[in-house]
């Protein structure tokens, strides 16, 4: 079973930190940057009213990504000083329009 480990960082605008800036951020820490296209993701987050997915500990998400679309869920998970980890699967939504079913 996959398992998900990231950091997340939140800026206040469209502005992406250079790959010096975010080595010297990260410099302190164990972690390293890597050089990588930008890339724009669209995501959406899915739950009923009452929020059962997420009082069960999970969240159900449709990722698209350059005309292609995944289908992903993830685990409740663990946070220490900052690492997020959870089990996490994802699965490609393949053929045209497969996230159609989806709705907005």
């Amino acid at each position: 079973m996959p398992v998900e480990r990231e950091l997340k960082f939140s800026v206040l605008d469209a502005y992406v930190p250079s790959l010096s800036e975010l080595r010297a951020a990260l410099a302190p820490t164990p972690f390293e940057a890597e050089a990588a296209p930008v890339q724009e993701l669209h995501d959406r987050y899915y739950d009923d009213d009452a929020g059962s997915l997420r009082s069960a500990g999970l969240a159900l998400r449709r990722r698209r990504l350059g005309g292609k679309a995944w289908a992903g869920l993830k685990a409740a998970g663990s946070t220490d000083d900052g690492l997020h980890e959870r089990d996490e699967w994802e699965v490609p939504m393949s053929g045209s329009g497969a996230d159609a079913g989806w709705p907005e």
